[in-house]
């Protein structure tokens, strides 16, 4: 029981990141137009800053995209080189 309440803990902070994520990538989309996710990281992960990792941002860049919300260049391989705009 301990257990599973603690993946719960650890799912639910991760939505909560990946949505703190989301709203800031649409934000900076929104000013700056095309950016490269490495010249704003604190921006992009706000709240999230020092939680979060790469992981979640890709998930959040790529719901965004795949919802067309914004585009995104994901060839890169690193997240941090993708460029958004």
């Amino acid at each position: 029981m301990l257990f599973n309440l603690a993946e719960f803990q650890q799912e639910d902070e991760e939505q909560r990141a990946i949505e703190e994520i989301k709203r800031n990538l649409v934000k900076l989309a929104g000013r700056d137009g095309s950016f490269k996710l490495a010249h704003h990281p604190q921006a992009v992960f706000g709240d999230a800053y020092g939680i979060a990792g790469d992981v979640l941002v890709r998930k959040a860049a790529r719901e965004l995209h795949k919802a067309g919300t914004i585009r995104i260049d994901c060839t890169p391989k690193q997240v941090r080189d993708w460029v958004v705009g």
